[in-house]
């Protein structure tokens, strides 16, 4: 999302610059602890409409990944969602999913409109994210997205996922120029939490990140519930890098530190919450099993192909949905999408939330591939040491 209008680039990408003063050990100091509060009346959150899709943004991705890059759809079953729910099935989250299943594509849209989320606690966090990669103070929800491909056991995937930054490397290459596993080595994830322990004289005397994350899981509330979502959320979106913040009361930034998810978060999960970590080591046959439970439920019950039906990921109970203008299949699978895949037609410059001109552009000259094939990456217990 560029402008308001959505545009298939990296533009809207910034890396991140970590407050240096406000890292831990001996050269802590406090001088400025900027505001993440500041900005925050400007701030309007995103409310999805009653008839609005989920995943209309995602379609419109598919559409022009495949279109521009001349990529003929496959008729082989194949999963579409929001990387999100790769997370929420593993934890069993609260949340429930429309599924629709057309042309042998698996379609997950959420059923969330958003309305209980507070936009202040929204705003904080990305504000936080706008202080590191030194931009204006955020307006709207507008973010950045990636399309991602992959398979989790016998499962093929599209997904995407929202990413806040990256880092800049030793040679200042671009993220055009870096290649697929630089970029993935760069990717961050950018967290906020809150602690009014996080005194001066403390954060002084932590030496190492061990000593910061043990601080945190004493210090923070619910923190091993913050350090489960933040290992899933970085593994599933492919991105290495895990960047946490402290704020005080006051809402004052006090501390920044950056992180490595195989090299400080999964050894520190391994020794202090064994749980969590094995659920992370299995989550690959845990999806595996549970996608093709998912499936054949569906596949038991469904009698149209514009059939829709609802699951609640804590228990899988899938069942078919009486039509409502909620959770219409056209709603929620929008025309750009249907015309694509029924006649291989791309009608995306009709679309009012399309950056036009970009879109011409790309269209008459070649543009890199931008989904991310993660069908290499795995998870193995091998790959992390103590």
């Amino acid at each position: 999302m560029h402008n308001d209008l959505i545009q298939f680039n990296y533009e809207g990408l910034h890396p991140y610059h970590l407050k240096e003063k406000l890292r831990i050990g001996d050269k802590y100091d406090p001088v400025s602890t900027p505001s993440v509060s500041s900005g925050s009346k400007k701030y309007k959150r995103k409310i999805f409409g009653l008839t609005e899709s989920r995943i209309g943004n995602f379609l419109l991705t598919i559409v022009a990944h495949e279109s521009l890059n001349n990529i003929k759809q496959s008729n082989n079953l194949e999963l579409y969602c929001h990387n999100g729910l790769h997370s929420d099935l593993v934890l069993k989250a609260k949340d429930q999913y429309n599924i629709i299943l057309y042309k042998n594509k698996l379609i997950f849209s959420n059923t969330s409109r958003r309305l209980d989320d507070n936009p202040f606690f929204s705003y904080i966090g990305i504000k936080f994210e706008t202080i590191l990669c030194k931009q204006l103070s955020p307006t709207d929800g507008s973010h950045n997205k990636l399309l991602l491909k992959g398979k989790y056991g016998r499962w093929n995937f599209k997904s995407v996922v929202e990413i806040d930054s990256f880092k800049s490397n030793n040679n200042n290459k671009t993220l055009e120029t870096m290649s697929q596993n630089e970029r993935y080595n760069n990717y961050c994830e950018i967290k906020l939490c809150y602690s009014d322990a996080a005194t001066p004289n403390v954060l002084k005397n932590l030496k190492t990140k061990h000593e910061l994350l043990m601080f945190l899981k004493k210090n923070v509330t619910s923190f091993s519930q913050k350090f489960r979502k933040w290992i899933f959320q970085s593994y599933f979106g492919r991105q290495n890098i895990l960047t946490v913040g402290i704020r005080n009361k006051n809402f004052k930034v006090v501390c920044n530190e950056e992180f490595d998810i195989e090299k400080d978060i999964l050894p520190f999960a391994k020794s202090e919450y064994q749980e969590m970590y094995s659920k992370f080591i299995n989550s690959i046959d845990t999806l595996d099993e549970k996608y093709q439970e998912i499936y054949d439920k569906v596949k038991a019950l469904q009698k149209n192909e514009k059939d829709v039906f609802i699951m609640d990921c804590t228990s899988l109970n899938v069942k078919l949905v009486e039509t409502n203008e909620q959770n219409k299949f056209e709603n929620i699978l929008i025309p750009e999408y249907l015309e694509w895949v029924n006649n291989k037609n791309d009608i995306l410059l009709s679309n009012k939330n399309i950056d036009k001109k970009f879109y011409t552009k790309c269209k008459e000259s070649s543009i890199n591939n931008l989904a991310e094939d993660m069908t290499k990456m795995s998870v193995s217990d091998n790959s992390v040491s103590l």
